[in-house]
């Protein structure tokens, strides 16, 4: 019994998966029959047919869903929470087979779900099968009037029964003079009955969706306009408005109430419906043209294409399947939002307190008893499973080569603060990649070395520190992933062994890496001693803006250092209210202000910093609690300004000293004033505007400290 309660949760998980997916093609749907309302309706019913077969045919089952891959995720996630948990061997779902082959898990909400889905299912079918026995009980006292044709008192229109031989039932007083147009009519209906029984088991899996329903009264009407369209095709307009007017009188003329209902998906034959809405239509109806023809199988090949082909076609575009590892349908992740193995994970928080997960996944590659061997991907997810930053391997350590790194079965990832910053750090590591700087690296027998990258873990982004630790320890100790120790009381500071030495790797926070060192055990106490005192010394100060109305909408956190200048520490938008936080801002506060914009005025919020390299400024757009453009804290930016305007002989140290100053603001562009050091200790003075959005400078003018005026001109 438990084994059929299996394949119970499984049917059901794939019927409800397909019925989502007909819901997210109504689109689709509804603008394929509008096209082709004026052509012959062949072309609808055979769309028809494709849409029906993909209502039950769970081949490429999450192509819809994986091309938006939100979708995807919320889907699965709701079927989380409704009670289904199915898991394939590595803990990733990887396709619709896997439902197949693979242990199910249920709750009693889904498995509640599931039993009434089945007895709907079930009672829908033994309902069709009894009503069409009863109207077939009711008529075997029809009069027999022709080949194949009866008379019954008990019907209000005619209809035809029968899976192969068809028999015709008049409602009694039908008139003779409509006989011949309801005679070709029920002709272009010939094995309809038949068509109709796999219809009844669509209908019974698909009992609980609406939009099924809509679908199966749509089918119906086009059935019904395709047999007229088979019945008059190519006929003459008189003919046609005669075979109007007597299928209006296939239900008008008998004047029979009748008491036998012929309506629903449990009516295995045909009846007449809809009669006043077809005649219309046959009164305007074009003939079958070729535009019309090559608009039908264009629509239809279209509709073939987004029923069973997206998912396909997406994967072959990105290179194929044949040779490159790329995953092919049957290996596509369904069940799980990741497209990857995760070979490890850990909660932590960010900066803002928020808590995150960091995963690593192996994107490319393969599984074996000692680990994962492949391409791989650090990636960190909020608690809603929404991917927020990815960071791929390879580009921090580039040496080992695409798809060749090697991860433990057992690895923990291993987070902590190593530099007293507030922010995370993940360790991460590879085995035998040794940089130049330690040419001449010895190992004991029971040693191994591994290279050690840093990666800082920020609200929306992930990034690297460093990647260039080397740590060599006995093979017990090392891992891909492995915890620093850190001198006793001291923030900023960790320690990599490294056989019988002991390094140091210090945080610089100016130039925000690591630098290592060989410390003694005085120097680790002045180093600490300082760091108390400047932890001592360093008053945290709150500078705000605020607008007319008097609600603080910047807040900017700086901590003094030991010279009693304020390292900017977070810049906060609508600190008190649904706040916003920055914090990749590096330099010594100078002052914050609105920015004078012609008609928007308290919108756009200017912080002036020295940072490393240059006095500069950044914009916020408070409106949108963004950046809204940020000065460079160098002179590169301003080095390609001269060269547009063909100054060559004006050139720039990366190291020299500037000055910039936001002049003003109109629209979409700024007007920036700088002052800078040029090589050859030429001093530069001058101006020149910004577009923000078309990213291009304008009206450059500068002088130099030489006394000769210029006036640059632009280059065409």
């Amino acid at each position: 019994m438990e084994g059929i309660m299996d394949w119970l949760y499984r049917i059901f998980y794939t019927v409800l998966s397909l019925g989502i997916l007909m819901i997210l093609i109504f689109p689709l749907v509804a603008v394929f029959r509008f096209l082709l309302r004026k052509i012959h309706k062949k072309y609808t019913v055979w769309g028809w047919w494709v849409f029906f077969f993909r209502s039950v045919c769970p081949a490429a089952l999450s192509s819809a869903l994986c091309m938006i891959p939100y979708w995807n995720r919320q889907y699965h996630s709701f079927l989380s929470g409704l009670g289904l948990a199915v898991q394939d061997q590595s803990g990733v779902m990887r396709s619709w087979s896997s439902v197949f082959k693979n242990a199910v898990t249920v709750t009693g909400t889904f498995k509640a779900c599931s039993i009434i889905w089945a007895v709907g299912a079930l009672g829908i079918v033994l309902y069709g099968i009894v009503h069409y026995q009863k109207i077939q009980k009711e008529l075997l006292a029809a009069k027999v009037i022709g080949e194949n044709i009866y008379e019954s008192a008990v019907l209000s229109e005619p209809v035809r029964l029968g899976f192969f031989r068809g028999k015709l039932y008049l409602p009694k007083g039908f008139q003779t003079r409509e006989m011949t147009w309801l005679l070709r009519h029920m002709e272009s209906h010939r094995l309809e009955g038949l068509r109709r029984l796999p219809l009844l088991l669509v209908m019974a899996c698909h009992w609980f969706n609406p939009v099924m329903w809509l679908y199966y009264y749509w089918w119906n009407m086009d059935m019904e306009m395709a047999a007229d369209d088979r019945t008059v095709y190519k006929k003459s307009s008189a003919e046609r408005r005669d075979y109007a007017q007597a299928i209006i009188n296939f239900t008008k003329e008998s004047g029979n109430a009748g008491r036998i209902v012929l309506r629903g998906p449990f009516f295995l034959g045909v009846a007449e419906k809809n009669t006043k809405k077809r005649a219309y239509r046959m009164m305007y109806q074009k003939w079958d043209t070729v535009n019309g023809r090559l608009s039908g199988v264009l629509l239809l090949s279209l509709a073939v294409i987004v029923c069973f082909l997206l998912r396909p076609m997406q994967i072959a575009w990105s290179g194929g399947t044949w040779g490159n590892g790329a995953k092919t349908q049957e290996r596509e992740p369904l069940f799980d939002k990741k497209e990857a193995t995760v070979a490890a994970k850990m909660k932590t928080t960010s900066p803002e307190g928020l808590e995150r997960v960091i995963q690593l996944e192996m994107v490319n590659g393969a599984e074996n008893q000692d680990g994962y061997d492949g391409t791989f991907v650090i990636k960190m997810y909020d608690t809603l499973e929404n991917e927020i930053a990815s960071q791929r391997l390879e580009d921090i350590f580039p040496e080992t080569g695409k798809g060749s790194m090697h991860f433990s079965k057992n690895v923990t990832l291993c987070i902590n603060d190593y530099n007293g910053d507030n922010v995370q750090e993940l360790v991460i590591g590879q085995q035998g990649i040794l940089q130049a700087a330690e040419p001449d690296i010895r190992l004991q027998q029971d040693e191994i070395a591994y290279t050690y990258a840093l990666v800082d873990i920020l609200d929306k982004k992930l990034g690297v520190l460093c990647n260039d630790i080397i740590v060599a320890d006995n093979k017990s100790n090392m891992g891909e992933s492995i915890p620093f120790e850190k001198p006793e009381g001291i923030q900023d500071i960790f320690i990599a062994p490294f056989g019988e030495e002991t390094f140091y790797y210090v945080w610089d926070s100016t130039s925000r890496t690591y630098g290592k060192r060989t410390m003694s055990e005085e120097e680790l106490g002045n180093h600490k001693r300082n760091a108390d005192a400047q932890a001592a010394n360093g008053e945290t100060k709150e500078h705000t803006l605020k607008d007319d109305g008097g609600t603080e909408v910047a807040l900017v956190t700086t901590k003094q250092d030991s010279t009693q200048s304020e390292v900017i520490q977070s810049v906060t938008l609508f600190p008190r209210g649904r706040s916003k936080r920055f914090d990749d801002i590096h330099g010594y506060f100078c002052d914050l202000l609105w920015v004078d914009a012609e008609g928007e005025k308290n919108r756009y919020a200017q912080l002036v910093y020295n940072g490393t390299k240059a006095q500069t400024f950044v914009i916020y757009d408070t409106t949108r609690r963004s950046v809204y453009y940020q000065q460079e804290d160098g002179t590169k930016s301003l080095a390609s300004v001269f060269a547009l305007y063909r100054e060559d002989d004006i050139t720039f140290n990366d190291g020299g000293a500037v000055i910039y100053e936001l002049a003003g603001k109109k629209e979409d562009t700024i007007k920036i004033k700088f002052v800078a050091e040029a090589d050859n200790n030429v001093t530069v003075n001058g101006s020149y505007e910004y577009n923000t959005v078309r990213k291009i400078a304008s009206n450059f003018s500068f002088s130099r400290s030489a006394g000769d005026n210029a006036q640059a001109t632009p280059e065409t």
